[in-house]
């Protein structure tokens, strides 16, 4: 059984994991920086963390917790269209870019990922002029990549050194439509 603190109707897929997703304050900004440096080979700057308290919804990022433990999260913020021309046809849609979302290796494989990108997917579809969800991912991130597959999301571009000073600079640029 899961518990949510959200109203977002997130199924059931993992019984034996009990996950709660949390809202990202200052109280638990520093859980969010500890999962991001153990799972990202980038380190975000500071300016990244306080805008998730204080410049993105609210509502876009959570923090999932298993026993009081911070397990992964999912930060996103809502972009104008025209800033991914390749992928939209109508310039005035708003998308859902999902910045990070992340995992400790130890708690993946037990729906973690999956309830996090329900939690954005059912939110986009109660506010309907979100139109897609975009996000990037390392092309040698095969778990990540076929998560996110397996969610529904496509591979639409390929663009070469997106990341910087990490061993493998490419990324796909996926998307899903709601």
């Amino acid at each position: 059984m899961h518990y949510y603190n959200n109203c977002y109707d997130i199924p059931d897929k993992d019984y034996y994991v009990n996950v709660t997703l949390q809202p990202i304050t200052p109280y638990n900004i520093n859980a969010i920086k500890h999962i991001n440096k153990m799972v990202f080979p980038i380190t975000y700057n500071e300016q990244f963390y306080s805008d998730i308290i204080f410049k993105y919804n609210r509502n876009l990022s959570r923090l999932a917790v298993i026993n009081n433990k911070p397990v992964g999260n999912i930060c996103c913020r809502i972009e104008p269209s025209s800033n991914h021309p390749i992928v939209t046809e109508n310039m005035n849609e708003e998308v859902l870019y999902i910045m990070t979302i992340a995992v400790l290796q130890q708690f993946r494989r037990h729906s973690i990922g999956t309830i996090l990108l329900n939690y954005i997917i059912n939110f986009c579809k109660l506010h309907t002029h979100i139109k897609s969800i975009l996000l990037h991912a390392q092309i040698t991130n095969k778990a990540a990549i076929s998560l996110y597959i397996k969610n529904g999301f496509e591979i639409v571009n390929i663009i070469r050194d997106y990341y910087k000073n990490v061993d493998c600079t490419d990324a796909y640029l996926l998307q899903k439509r709601i």
